[in-house]
């Protein structure tokens, strides 16, 4: 299986000047990362990426793939900037949680937000995904399988909004997902206790005694949906 630096190897060796930046984001980044949940995630920055760019890295990205790891997410260098407005949750992760393997950070450390911006992404990718965790809860009941896999895979994608959260109220996000939730739980009541189970769940640990699926799920909804009243009514006024 390649190493992500390997990865960067034959990409530098097949593009060239074309090739300004490959950084690893996310959990990997920053020592976060639990095999079986977590995946490797790559950010490619380029000069120009048209179909003959797109070409040429076809066939390394294809093998990167098939050893198991998610397609890695290319940008436009001079793009980056213009697509702050939208994508201010994504941007601002990868700007606090990035390790360089080709190329500088140029691009990154130049990252900034407006917070109506932040906001207005948070609610959408909150109500979003606490639409999706009840259509999961149901689809794994339907095929009598337990919610405990639901939770677990659903903790990385809310970390990093919890993590948007915390940056919406000037708050410094950890790198760690325990104290995020810890922190984020002093403005917002998301029940870290119940989070923290579910992150245990993905280091390799059982449910612990005493503790039921279903009720740790439940008060993962109910936080959730605190988490989403509070961001529809904040207002950075």
């Amino acid at each position: 299986m390649q190493t992500p630096e390997q990865f960067t190897e034959k990409l530098k060796s097949a593009m060239g000047a074309n090739l300004k930046t490959v950084a690893i984001y996310g959990s990997a980044a920053v020592g976060d990362r639990t095999r079986k949940y977590s995946d490797i995630n790559l950010l490619i920055i380029v000069d120009k990426a048209d179909v003959s760019v797109l070409k040429t890295m076809s066939p390394l990205v294809g093998a990167w793939v098939k050893g198991g790891n998610k397609p890695p997410i290319i940008v436009v260098e001079n793009q980056i900037r213009r697509s702050q407005d939208v994508f201010p949750i994504e941007l601002s992760d990868i700007h606090d949680r990035h390790r360089i393997l080709h190329g500088d950070s140029a691009a990154l450390s130049t990252i900034e937000f407006r917070p109506e911006h932040l906001r207005r992404q948070l609610e959408f990718e909150l109500r979003s995904k606490l639409l999706l965790l009840r259509q999961g809860y149901l689809d794994a009941a339907a095929r009598g399988a337990s919610s405990e896999e639901l939770m677990a895979r659903s903790l990385s994608s809310l970390a990093s909004l919890f993590r948007g959260i915390l940056r919406l109220l000037g708050e410094r996000a950890p790198s760690s997902t325990p104290q995020v939730l810890r922190l984020l739980q002093e403005r917002v009541p998301i029940d870290a206790d119940a989070w923290e189970i579910v992150w245990r769940i993905r280091q390799g640990e059982v449910l612990p005694r005493g503790h039921v699926a279903d009720q740790i799920f439940d008060r993962l909804l109910t936080g959730l949906q605190n988490a989403v009243n509070f961001v529809d009514a904040y207002s950075a006024s």
